[in-house]
């Protein structure tokens, strides 16, 4: 929650606040040793628990991939090439938005869903 927290936190750079909220998103949606597939994990898992209602978490995968990959391109040091600082703005507030209600889903869970039964009961 410190992540999330930080992120929010205005007068640190956008590259940071996102990069804080993707951390606290992978805190939450994956688990230790899991290197492959990030991007696709954080955004289908966290779509499953941000809502029952499938545009819902169609808008919640589509955010959290955009996320993620802005995230990649501030890691590895490359500006948001081609895209307006107010878009990423954007994005990283719908990204803290969105990790807020799946921290809320998870102290309802109580615990790590399992991820493969999360999924293939859908």
């Amino acid at each position: 929650m410190d992540r999330l927290n930080y992120s929010k936190s205005g007068i640190r750079r956008l590259e940071d606040q996102l990069i804080d909220v993707s951390i606290a998103a992978e805190a939450l949606l994956l688990t230790g040793g899991e290197t492959s597939g990030q991007s696709y994990k954080i955004s289908l898992r966290g779509a499953l628990l941000h809502s029952a209602v499938i545009e819902d978490r169609r808008a919640a995968f589509n955010s959290l991939g955009e996320m993620y990959h802005f995230r990649n391109q501030a890691v590895h040091g490359r500006s948001f090439e081609g895209v307006a600082e107010p878009h990423v703005a954007e994005v990283v507030m719908q990204a803290q938005s969105l990790i807020r209600s799946i921290s809320l889903a998870f102290l309802a869970r109580r615990g790590v869903p399992d991820w493969r039964e999360a999924v293939l009961s859908q």
